[in-house]
This record gives structure tokens, sequence and C-alpha cells, in this order.
């Protein structure tokens, strides 16, 4: 921040005179790419510095975040001497302290595309400053009457998210609270941050570390990262939280604000209806005890909120801003004009007319359209000149043409392999709402058709609670504008509905609350959907498939039951035969290791492996070193089960401690391919977590290695989530034996390799072989 100030003084200045007047200046603070002053370290003493060697009258810009590191002390001393200490949250606010403007000027895009504005863009976001006011004007009410909470409703993709993030938090964040400048502290809660399980224990403390993480962002409105280390308790208990937010942020006063994006996500999605409960009943406490909570969420899913009627009575029916009329005129001519204005862009006389008249005409899609249609512009503009012209919105299509084609434009580009795995594409888009990529070799054509539409920014990339990588649509007009997408969804849109039925009875059956499907036609129909579509199966899918298996199981079971009561004897035979033909041809195509269904007893927490492994069809070789067991470790037997998030894993061990070490299991039957999940993790200790750097290969029968996979270090004050590795053979030659080789130390100042990780091996949580 010094830097940007003395830069902005040297060009205000004339031949070295400072016209400005300007008074003598220090600054200390760490400038983000929006123009965010974020917080630093060792405020004090820096601060201790200027106030000695500034003359009075003296200026001394420093983060807000920061605020709470001023001591009386300080204050007194400036004070003393007439230097005044500005606390600024943004670069303009210090400027205008100087009596300087900052004309803003966008040196990216300054459209988003189907891609929603996030708090960074607000100096882009426009067209809805009605809105935002609306917006605080209801907060305002609620606080004074005591609910503080608020809901923003309205139909899906038309800017709820937009509205919150880069329009009224950053008007919270600048202004305060009625403009007093109290400071405000917000985290944004997301539903796939939390992880979905069967286990409600695992997946109550998937959504405490969800909660803690919200905060974790290095926008304004927050503080550096928590003093303390985060570590999900076993209980979510809102005065806990709030000690844990008011030690981590340490800012006297502070309003904390939790935004709760996309809700719509928790009734819809896969989360156990005892979890969401907990959530809302704690949402609830934390109002009561002073928290905001501003919520987004579709029109179509505000009802379900009745069935939580904490939650819903936070929120009232007072408390809800409906986002559902269109913009006028004014403000759509805003949405194109001023970032444009901005980013120094013109548009060909005309064309600012052309696409303001199409805009004003849309349908409920016409906000992500147009931010499109003006990406698409921007990237084919005239760059000499910077210009927008009227060829290349031909060429785009115009405002109802632009998604398709620019989805095909994509498409046209593909390799044939890629363009045949677009149905796929689709019907995970239309099913799952994500594409996974771990579900997808490095070589398959998925990864090059995925990567093409992120590239065009038609498909986003995140992750999700358990640390996979996933790409989702940036918005769903894509589904419903792009004609190739439009005639797939068509042609298999009663098997999405039957697959939609199967994903969330296949979560009730796991959980024990639901039956397998009985004989009969919806059996009939759900065989007939595997056979018919049995290419578009992911290992993502292993949860359906196993309940629809396991169904069809019954079924021939029960078939096989009543010819034994028929046939008799005669039966016996067929009923073993069956069962034993069934289970063989099962555990030959798919089989998952979890070492969950051993008795690991106290008081040290560990079994030998190889016996277990052998009833798996696996063997140990090759242990090293020779003194190094490879054992069944139960979570208890590291720091109290306080670093380890699963409860068995897979991982060697020797006294004294070694390193490198390793292990080979060989496979009695070769698997095609396998997926390592490496355990999650706690940071649980005042140190955080580490765990050893380790990697994987797998070899054929002569001994060449055919994959590989590895992972650094790790080293962090957040807790890890779990991370799965796939691992395959070649198409002539199946894997014959994994090697996992692991590493616990690290290279000191000297460069020298000391011990370092927590624990000795990896952790291997799961093994999933495909045969």
């Amino acid at each position: 921040m010094a830097f940007a100030l003395a830069l902005v003084a040297s060009w205000c200045g004339t031949d070295g005179v400072n016209v400005f007047n300007f008074p003598p200046l220090a600054a200390t603070g760490k400038l983000a790419d929006d123009g965010g002053i974020l917080s630093i370290g060792e405020l004090e003493a820096k601060l201790a510095i200027a106030l000695a060697a500034l003359p009075e009258n003296s200026l001394i810009f420093f983060p807000r975040a920061n605020e709470a590191d001023v001591t009386e002390e300080l204050r007194r001393t400036a004070s003393q001497r007439k230097i005044t200490l500005a606390a600024c949250d943004r670069l303009e606010e210090a400027l205008q302290q100087l009596n300087i403007t900052l004309s803003r000027s966008w040196l990216e895009s300054p459209f988003r595309g189907l891609e929603p504005f996030e708090f960074a863009h607000a100096s882009i976001f426009f067209g809805r400053e009605a809105e935002i006011q609306a917006v605080l004007a209801l907060l305002q009410r609620r606080i004074t009457q005591g609910r503080r909470a608020i809901l923003i409703e309205g139909p899906s993709g038309n800017g709820k998210s937009s509205l919150v993030l880069a329009g009224v938090l950053p008007a919270l964040v600048r202004r305060g609270l009625s403009n007093t400048g109290v400071n405000v502290r917000w985290g944004l809660l997301r539903p796939r941050a939390v992880r979905p399980d069967v286990d409600p224990g695992l997946e109550v403390d998937s959504l405490s570390l969800a909660l803690q993480q919200a905060w974790l962002h290095d926008y304004a409105g927050v503080t550096a990262r928590p003093a303390i280390p985060i570590s999900a308790p076993a209980t979510i208990d809102p005065d806990q939280y709030l000690r844990w937010l008011a030690s981590s942020f340490n800012v006297a006063g502070a309003e904390y604000v939790l935004v709760l994006d996309q809700m719509e996500q928790w009734f819809e999605g896969q989360l156990q209806s005892a979890t969401i409960s907990r959530l809302c009943v704690f949402l609830a406490r934390l109002v009561e005890r002073g928290v905001i909570l501003i919520g987004t969420m579709t029109k179509g899913a505000v009802d379900r909120l009745v069935e939580h009627p904490e939650l819903s009575a936070c929120f009232g029916v007072e408390g809800r801003f409906r986002l559902d009329k269109p913009l006028d005129a004014a403000r759509l001519e805003a949405v194109i004009e001023r970032p444009a204005q901005a980013a120094r862009l013109n548009f060909e006389t005309g064309l600012e007319a052309e696409i303001f008249a199409a805009a004003n005409h849309g349908g409920p899609d016409v906000l992500p359209l147009l931010e499109l249609l003006l990406t698409e512009l921007f990237e084919r503009r005239d760059r000499v000149h910077n210009l927008l012209r009227f060829a290349d919105y031909a060429a785009a299509g115009g405002l109802d043409g632009v998604i398709s084609a620019r989805a095909e434009s994509v498409y046209v580009q593909l390799l044939p392999e890629e363009q045949a795995a677009v149905p796929q594409l689709i019907w995970k888009l239309d099913t799952a709402a994500v594409i996974q990529l771990s579900d997808f070799a490095p070589d398959n054509p998925m990864r090059g058709l995925a990567a093409a539409f992120r590239e065009k920014r038609l498909l986003v990339q995140d992750q999700d609670a358990g640390g996979e990588t996933n790409l989702r649509v940036a918005h769903n007009a894509l589904l419903r504008h792009w004609q190739r997408a439009i005639a797939l969804r068509r042609a298999h849109e009663a098997d999405t509905r039957l697959w939609l039925d199967l994903m969330r009875e296949a979560g009730q059956w796991s959980r024990g609350t639901r039956a397998l499907i009985p004989a009969g036609p919806q059996l009939a129909e759900v065989a007939t959907l595997f056979q018919r579509r049995q290419g578009l199966w992911t290992a993502s899918d292993s949860a359906v498939i196993a309940y629809v298996q396991a169904s069809l199981k019954q079924t021939t079971r029960r078939r096989l039951i009543t010819a034994f009561a028929i046939g008799g004897p005669v039966a016996v035979g067929s009923v073993i035969g069956a069962n034993a033909l069934f289970s063989f041809l099962e555990n030959r195509r798919f089989r998952r290791i979890t070492f969950d269904d051993v008795a690991v007893p106290a008081p040290d927490y560990f079994i030998p492996a190889a016996h277990y492994l052998m009833e798996h069809g696996i063997s140990v070789e090759n242990v090293s070193p020779d003194r190094s067991k490879l054992q069944i470790q139960n979570n208890m037997g590291l720091y109290d089960g306080r670093a380890a998030v699963d409860q068995h894993f897979l991982t060697l061990h020797a006294e004294p401690w070694a390193a490198p070490m390793s292990f080979t299991l060989r496979f009695d039957q070769s698997p095609k391919t396998i997926r390592l999940v490496r355990a999650s993790l706690w940071a649980a200790t005042k140190s955080g977590v580490t765990h050893p750097a380790w990697g994987a290969q797998v070899f054929d029968a002569m001994g060449s290695e055919m994959d590989h996979v590895a992972e650094e270090l790790l080293r962090s004050f957040i807790s890890v989530p779990t991370k799965t590795f796939l691992l395959q053979a070649s198409e002539e030659r199946p894997i014959a034996t994994l090697k996992i080789t692991s590493d616990l130390r690290a290279v000191n100042k000297a460069g020298e390799l000391v011990p370092f990780a927590a624990f000795q091996a990896a952790l291997i949580k799961e093994l999933q072989l495909e045969f």
C-alpha cells in the first residue's frame, strides 16, 4: 500500500513539486487485486517505528482489519505528536483522505459471462443499486425489530447470489450498519461445503468444519486467518462457535454476518434430514445471539422452510425479499454501459442500442445471456481500438443464440471421441449437477471435453467438502439454450427422472431408512434403465448401483426360495448355486476394502494387516525397512483420535521411526483400476497437521511400471479432507502389484532431511478395486 500511495503521489506532482500539499505519509498493508487492504502481521511494532520517525501533522494509513492491534499507548503517542492514524478498508478510501478521487479502471474482462459475481467484482456490478438499497433498508428494519435475518428469494439463475455477494456485502463492509462504520465481518456457507455421509457423526463433523471455514477468505470484511487452528468439534454449539469467532477475529464491537447461499440445495441434496434440522436450529440460535443471517433461495424451494420452524421464524414473512422483477430500461442500460466504461471499451455505432433492444425484450435468462454476449464481444474485440463490433455480435449469435453458438464453437473443435462423450457430460450435469474428475482417467475423452468447456467458462471448477475436483455448469442457461443439450435432455428425460429417484432412495437405503426395491414394474423399469444406460455409470454412482444390485439380488433370492418351496430339495442346490454365482460375479467386478469391518482393540489400537488383506486376495511383500510393520490402525491410536477423522486405515509403523518406508501388495485377481483414498485429517493441535509425502506405483506381472500417483508432504493449519488417487492398468496388461512408498522427512534450513510429519507413513482409508 505504501508503494501504491507513493506512486499516485508521484503522478500528482510536477517536477517533484507536491502540488496537492500532501502531509508526510507512512502506510502499511497488503493490497488485494480488487483494491481491498488486507491485514498484516506485527502492526504494533511497525506503527511504533513510524510514530518515532515522522514529524508532527503526519498521516499513517493501516488496514482497518488490524484496528484491534492498535494499543491505547500507540494512540496516546499519536495524539501527543499530532499524527493521524487512519484505518482503511480500500485504497480509494486512503486516496480520498488525500483529496484524490480514483477513477476506477478494470484491466480484465468487465463482464462475467455465465459465472456469478463474487465480492471481488463489486466494482463492475451495476444495475441493481435499487435492490441493494432495498435489501439494506429491509435488514436495518429487521435489526430494529430484533429479527436479524433476511431471505432473498427468486427464480433460479436470476442473480440472487450476485446481488448479495457483489452488492449487499461490499456495501455493508464499507459503510457498516446504518452507516455507523461498525466493523462488519462476514462468512459464506454453501451446501456443497458439507460432505454427505452415511455416518451421521461424520456428516455433522463435516458441517462443523464448513461452518468454520466459511470465514476463511481474503476479501475485505475478514481479518487474517483465524488466530487459532481450526478443529471441528464433535457437537455444533452456538456459544462455542461465537467464542471461536471472537477469539479468532479479536475485533471489539464487530458485527458478524453469515451468508447462506443456495439454501435450496440443502433440501434437494444428499444431506441427511437430521443434519439439516440440526443446522437450522443452530442458525436460529446464532440469530438469537446477535449474528446476522442473509440467505438466498430459489422461489420453488422456499416452502420447504416450514419443515424447520426455528429457522423459518427467523426470516418470517416480513424478512423475505423477492428478486423477481425484470430490470427496467435504465438499469439494463447500466449493465451494458458502465462495465464497458470501467474497461475503457467502445461500441461500434448502433451496437449498444441493438444489444439494449434485444435485452429489453428478453426472458427470465436475460441477465446471464446478456453477460455472456458481452463477454463474447469482449473476447472478439478489436484490441487496437478497444472496440466491440457488429460483425462479432452477428457471429456470436446475438442475445438469443449466444450460448448455443459458444457451446457449438467448442463442440466442433473437439476430437471425435470427445464429441462422443457429450451425452455423458449432459447426463452427469442433469443428474448429479457436477462432473467429478476423479471418475475419469487422465486419458479419458471426458477430461478433454470438460477442459474445453471450462476454458470457455461454460463450466466452472471447484472442490467439494471431500477434496474432490468438480466441474459444474456456470449457469443452467447452458442446459436450457444449447440446442444439442436440449435434444439430449429431451431424449433421456424419463431416464433422468427415474435416476434422480434412485439417487434419493439409495441414500435412504444406505442410512437404513428405506427397504430395497420390491419385485414388480418399478424394478423391471430400473433393470431396463441399467441395460440401456450402462455406459454412463462411473465410480461416483456406486451408491445407486449397489442399491439396484441389492434389489435385483433380493428378487433373485426370493424367486429361488419360492422355487425351493415348490420343488423341494432340488431347489436347494439352485438357491445356493445362484447366490454363489451372484456373489462371485459381483466380487469379480468391483471390490471395496474400507478396513472398517475389523475390531482394533485398545491399548495399542492396531492389528497386523497381512491376514486381513489375505482374506481379500491380497498378499503383502517387500516391507521396508525390515523392522517396520504393515498394520490396520484405529484413529484413537493417533493423538487420541484428534488427528484423523476416519476410523480405520492402512499404514506402516516402525520402532524406532524410519524413513523412507515402503510395502508392496500383490493381487490374486488382477484389477484394471485401483483407487486409493487417503484419510481425512484434523488440524487439532497447535502446530496444525502434517502428513508424510507418499506415492503409489502399479506394475504388471513382468515388473514394468504402468501408472503412478504421488502427494507431497502436507503441512496445514486447517483440516485436510480425504483425497482419492486413481491408478490404471494399460489396455493390454492388468495390474499385478501395487507399491506404496512414504517419507516423513522434510528439508530443514541447513538443507538436511529431518523427520517432520506426524505419522510415519501414508494413512490409506480405502482401496477400491475394479476388475
